[in-house]
């Protein structure tokens, strides 16, 4: 009784008079629109997921799990992380597209400047990787 009280309240305050001619299920009604209207609107996944992305997270998005190690030295293992996973990515597509190359027609491949691109791609995380692991771990 209270609730359809406080709900009738809310419409009284929005329209008057009018909240007293209403039956209960109407009222209610009324009441689970306005509480929708006032939900706040879901954010789309895409940009949720980018939200969730941190710099001291590993590519499964878990912080890295070494509790002996200070916090710099678990950013770069971390970093370490993303960039395999990076590299794992980018040698799949180059796999992928050395079968195109033997297997498909021309305008079904990957053309030479992408091919490029991915290798480019693919040694720059390997470098990242490299330096990551290789940076001077103060404090450990």
């Amino acid at each position: 009784m209270l609730e359809r009280q406080s709900a009738n309240a809310r419409l009284h305050a929005l329209i008057g008079d009018a909240a007293n001619t209403l039956s209960p299920a109407h009222i209610q009604r009324i009441a689970d629109k306005l509480a929708e209207a006032a939900a706040p609107a879901a954010q789309p996944a895409l940009l949720a997921h980018l939200r969730e992305m941190k710099p001291d997270r590993c590519a499964n998005g878990s912080p890295w799990g070494e509790r002996r190690l200070n916090a710099g030295r678990c950013d770069d293992l971390a970093s370490v992380s993303r960039c395999l996973y990076g590299l794992t990515s980018v040698l799949r597509l180059l796999h992928a597209a050395q079968l195109t190359a033997s297997e498909a027609e021309r305008d079904q491949q990957l053309g030479a400047c992408e091919i490029d691109g991915l290798l480019h791609a693919a040694r720059c995380l390997a470098d990242s990787a490299a330096s990551a692991l290789h940076a001077p771990a103060i404090g450990v």
